[in-house]
């Protein structure tokens, strides 16, 4: 038997009150709680309360192209889009 899956992930990154927030939303109406993440860098933030960190990515013109999560052991790349 052969699978294959393809999803699409959306991650929606949230500034309020000088904090920063990362909301993921995996299936198309599954929405996981916002979760507040902290500065280990100038590009680099993670969370408290999980296993995980994001990586912001800029190009030569310091604009973020791409980001990389890391949640344990998985490490996805993951498109701007907007």
């Amino acid at each position: 038997m052969h699978i294959t899956c393809i999803y699409r992930v959306f991650i929606t990154f949230t500034k309020e009150n000088n904090r920063l927030f990362i909301q993921s939303t995996a299936f198309p109406n599954r929405r996981w709680p916002k979760v507040e993440v902290y500065p280990e860098s100038e590009s680099t933030f993670f969370s408290i309360y999980i296993e995980h960190q994001v990586e912001f990515v800029k190009n030569d013109r310091g604009e973020v192209t791409h980001c990389i999560q890391r949640l344990g052991n998985l490490e996805r790349f993951l498109k701007k889009i907007q």
